[in-house]
């Protein structure tokens, strides 16, 4: 309930604090004494357009706050979780007007948007008047209703319905991303294939480039060695021109012409050349098979070149090191894996999302057929309570049109419709009803939801406009049995409606200090009486207004009492 109300500097309030009890919550006062304030006030509560022309002037700012007590199972703790807003069965809503306009909203504390107050409040609050009746007005409030009017058995099948909903959502999800995975694979697969290849051709292994360098290195070193000994085969024998050995066999040769003319001279020195013809010849033979032996290297070299060129061409484009490659190519078998799964991945999801979907459609039929079963019946009981209210020849019907657009609460399009005078064709609230007109069918409405609206506080203004003698004797049973399950506000000038408040509140206007300033108080017994009389006989208290106003409150009384053991037996009268 709606325990407490603050209002500080709103118009030519300056500072009310109001205490609400349950049931009937009535206020009166003298025409401009600031009741509509009061409505105002409860305006920007609920996320309503905050003016700052409404801000007393000479004050910076106006500040409505309210206090809710309502229990966790409450959709508004829903919302404020969602919101990351948590507390106990506390609400407390705070909304401050500056004077230049702008405007700040706290709940529990917390700093919130006028979207987020108004999701938390609109489960909260409900203002019906000449300029407020919007929850009437939307498909999806009035789908709420005839559902909530539609009991267990439409719970059941709404329930059912959400799960199925829910089922056929992560189907389509599930579906939605196979297939941009399926995408994605078929674009990118190509590339992977060929990049797969390509690593397997080389097939590096970890520190393969590192061992391949080292022998690189080795063999450079031998290609050095390799120059220099071809160089001296050269000098010493390979040389067609100039080489040691033909040198020293011709010097040999010539030595030998002049042997015979003195052989003890030179036979030593021809022996010694042949001597050193034997050696420059081993020489010769051993620096030959040194050089072919590494002329077989110079080949090796040539294919650890082209290996390693390669291997770092595989390395500069994936990764920069053979570890760094080999993960690629670990992912990418994973990915062509995945991607040669894909098929069979696509047509287990289509599969399940068709029974999903399947699903759907029945569940979605079995709820619209349980709406339509208790359409009729619930266009009768509203149709009735609108007799009741000063409006008998309206007709009321609910229209259920169902769509192949499925959302949370089914496929069904419903929409209320009235024709207020005999011969008029039906149409949408929105285009016929008039704010006073939309005010009585939400009092019939609550009539007939009874305690199935988990709105915890309805405001009703001019609801008794134009209305007097039985028929706002009607309207006033109305707001009691609406009170019967909820806290009910209400502001009239009738005394019909005045002595069924369970607490009565008082706005008087007057000046203080040079100032206009309206004050709202609570009306003891007697104080209630006077008012009353008041309302029946005007400014002058007469005796017979007295009586009556006695006569109303004690009738009121014994109704109330009547209603409550009807429609709330375990409440106390």
């Amino acid at each position: 309930m709606l325990c407490e109300l603050t209002i500080r500097h709103v118009a030519i309030i300056e500072h009310v604090h109001l205490v609400f009890g349950e049931g009937l919550n009535m206020f009166t006062g003298e025409t401009g004494a600031g009741k509509s304030i009061v409505i105002e006030a409860l305006q920007w509560v609920v996320g309503g357009r905050a003016s700052g022309e409404l801000v007393r002037h000479g004050a910076e700012r106006a500040t409505v706050e309210a206090l809710f007590v309502v229990p966790q199972t409450h959709p508004a703790h829903r919302v404020l979780h969602a919101q990351g807003i948590d507390g106990d069965e506390h609400i407390i809503v705070r909304r401050d007007v500056m004077a230049t306009g702008k405007s700040t909203a706290r709940i529990n504390g917390q700093l919130v948007t006028q979207a987020t107050l108004k999701a938390v409040c609109e489960t909260l609050v409900t203002i019906h008047g000449q300029n407020d009746h919007q929850q009437l007005m939307r498909p999806q409030k009035q789908l709420q209703w005839l559902d909530a009017y539609g009991g267990q058995t439409i719970t059941d099948a709404r329930t059912a319905y959400v799960a199925a909903y829910e089922q056929e959502r992560l189907a389509a999800q599930a579906l939605h991303d196979v297939r941009l995975r399926g995408e994605a694979h078929a674009a990118q697969r190509d590339l992977d294939v060929q990049h797969a290849a390509r690593i397997a051709e080389v097939a590096p292994y970890i520190g393969e480039d590192e061992q391949l360098e080292r022998t690189k290195r080795t063999l450079v070193t031998a290609e050095k060695q390799l120059h220099t000994l071809a160089r001296c085969v050269d000098l010493l024998s390979d040389n067609a021109q100039y080489n040691a050995l033909g040198l020293v066999h011709r010097a040999m040769r010539a030595l030998s012409e002049v042997l015979p003319i003195d052989e003890q001279t030179y036979a030593p020195l021809v022996d010694a050349m042949s001597t050193a013809v034997y050696q420059l010849e081993d020489v010769a033979r051993a620096l030959r098979m040194v050089r072919d032996r590494l002329e077989g290297g110079s080949d090796a070299l040539e294919e650890i070149n082209e290996r390693l060129q390669r291997i770092n061409a595989l390395k500069r484009t994936f990764g920069g090191t053979i570890e760094r490659v080999l993960e690629y190519e670990k992912t990418i078998s994973d990915r062509i894996e995945q991607a040669s799964q894909y098929d069979e991945m696509l047509e287990r999801c289509t599969r399940a999302y068709g029974d999903a979907r399947a699903a759907l459609c029945v569940a979605a039929r079995v709820l619209s057929e349980a709406r339509r079963q208790c359409a009729h019946a619930f266009a009768q009981d509203v149709q009735n309570e609108c007799a009741h209210v000063h409006m008998e020849r309206t007709q009321f019907v609910v229209d259920i049109a169902s769509e192949d657009a499925y959302g949370s609460d089914g496929c069904d399009r419903v929409a209320f419709l009235i024709s207020p005078n005999v011969g008029e064709p039906l149409k949408p609230l929105a285009k016929i009803a008039s704010g006073g007109e939309c005010a009585r069918i939400m009092l019939a409405l609550q009539c007939v939801l009874a305690q199935a609206d988990p709105i915890v506080a309805f405001v009703f203004d001019e609801v008794d406009a134009g209305m007097s003698g039985r028929a706002a004797h009607a309207i006033a049973q109305k707001l009691a049995v609406v009170a019967c399950g909820a806290q009910v506000f209400a502001i009239t000038h009738l005394p019909q409606l005045a002595c069924m408040a369970d607490v009565h509140f008082e706005i008087v206007k007057q000046q203080r200090d040079g100032r206009t300033t309206a004050t709202v108080r609570v009306l003891d017994e007697h104080e209630r009486h006077n008012e009353i009389a008041r309302m029946i006989g005007g400014r002058a208290l007469t005796d017979s207004a007295r009586d009556h106003a006695q006569t109303l409150i004690a009738l009121a009384k014994e109704e109330k009492a009547q209603l409550v053991r009807k429609h709330n037996p375990t409440a106390q009268p």
